[in-house]
C-alpha cells in the first residue's frame, strides 16, 4: 500500500474577498441634523407664519401701537424606536475559523452593516418618493442627464432652488445624489463648461466642484449597494439611492426658529450598543446583539426638491 501525502491549501491571512459597504459610504447620518433626547418620545415645536405678514405699523396722535395676534404654535411628534439584530457564533465557528476570518468580529461587523443599510434605505425611500416629496420633477427621454446633447441639469437645479425658496423661504444648501448619477454628471458638457473645463476630467472632479456647479454648499454622494433579490434567488445588486438627486435646505446643526427638512433623533445615552452573552444551548456559543435606537422625522418636505429618474 503506497502512502500519499495530502496538501492542504492555506488561506492568505491578510486578504479576503467580499462585497461590504464601507463606513464612509453611508451618508444617512450627514443628511439631517441630529438631536439628542433624554425621552424616547416627544414633540418638535413649530411656529406659524403670522410674523411674515405685512402689517400697518404707523402710530398717529394718541393712537397706541396696533395689537397683533402672535404666532400660533404646533408640533411634530417623534418616537425613538429600538432597532436591533442578533447572531449566534457557535463553538465550532470559533474553533474552525482561521485567519483572515474572525467569527466574532465578522458577525459584529455584519450586524452593524445590516442595521445601517436598513436605516439608509428607509431615508432614501422617503426622499426618493414622489408621493412623500410633494415638490418634484420626473425626467424622461431627452431631459434625462445621460443625454449629453439635450438635457439641462443646471436648469433643473435652478428650478429646485426656486421651489425651495418659494415654498420654504430658505436657500438650498445641500444635495444628495447617487454615485451613478454623480459619475454621469462629471462628464456632462454643461457641467464641464460651467466649471471652466474644456474636456472631461472626471478623475479629478470632486464632489465639492459639482456642489459649486449646482450652487449648494455640500454634495453628498450615496454609493451604498444592497441585494434586492429574494432569499434563495440569484443575487442582484441595486443602488440604495436609485437614479435620483435631492436638493434641500438642511442645517448642519438643529437650532430654535429655523426651517428644516427633518431631523434624526437619538437617545442621549446608549444610542447604539453591542452586547455579547454566553449561551448554554448550543453549548459554549455566544450570542451577539447589535442595537441602534433612533427616529427619523421629516418636518417640512417643502425644504426639498426631488429630481426623479435622472438617467435613462
Amino acid at each position: 500500500m503506497s502512502q500519499q501525502s495530502a496538501i492542504v491549501d492555506k488561506l492568505l491571512t491578510n486578504v479576503s474577498r467580499g462585497l461590504f459597504n464601507e463606513k464612509s459610504q453611508f451618508i444617512v447620518d450627514s443628511i439631517l441634523p441630529v438631536i439628542s433626547s433624554a425621552q424616547s418620545s416627544g414633540k418638535i415645536g413649530s411656529y406659524g407664519k403670522e410674523n411674515l405678514r405685512i402689517t400697518n405699523t404707523i402710530m398717529g396722535g394718541k393712537g397706541g401701537a396696533r395689537r397683533i395676534n402672535s404666532n400660533t404654535t404646533s408640533s411634530d411628534s417623534f418616537y425613538i424606536l429600538p432597532h436591533g439584530l442578533s447572531d449566534i457564533v457557535t463553538k465550532e465557528d470559533k474553533k474552525n475559523y482561521e485567519k483572515p476570518f474572525e467569527a466574532l468580529a465578522d458577525s459584529t461587523e455584519q450586524l452593524w452593516e445590516m442595521l445601517m443599510l436598513g436605516k439608509e434605505k428607509s431615508l432614501a425611500d422617503s426622499l426618493g418618493s414622489t408621493t412623500v416629496m410633494s415638490k418634484n420633477t420626473t425626467l424622461t427621454g431627452t431631459d434625462q442627464w445621460s443625454d449629453y446633447n439635450n438635457s439641462d441639469p443646471l436648469g433643473v437645479a435652478k428650478d429646485a432652488a426656486a421651489s425651495i425658496h418659494d415654498n420654504a423661504g430658505r436657500v438650498q444648501n445641500k444635495a444628495v445624489v447617487d454615485w451613478k448619477t454623480c459619475n454621469t454628471l462629471k462628464y456632462h458638457p454643461q457641467i464641464l463648461e460651467n466649471l471652466g473645463f474644456s474636456r472631461a476630467r472626471a478623475g479629478l472632479m470632486k464632489p465639492a466642484e459639482l456642489a459649486f456647479a449646482f450652487d449648494v454648499d455640500e454634495l453628498l454622494v450615496g454609493s451604498v449597494k444592497y441585494n434586492s433579490a429574494d432569499l434563495g434567488q440569484t443575487d442582484t445588486l441595486a443602488n440604495v439611492w436609485g437614479d435620483n438627486m435631492i436638493f434641500m435646505y438642511s442645517p448642519k446643526v438643529a437650532k430654535r426658529k429655523d426651517q428644516a427638512l427633518g431631523f434624526q433623533i437619538v437617545p442621549t445615552k446608549d444610542a447604539f450598543g453591542v452586547y455579547k452573552s454566553a449561551l448554554s444551548n448550543p453549548p459554549l456559543a455566544t450570542e451577539i446583539v447589535h442595537t441602534m435606537d433612533y427616529d427619523i422625522v421629516l418636518t417640512d418636505v417643502n425644504c426639498a426638491y426631488l429630481v426623479y429618474d435622472c438617467l435613462a
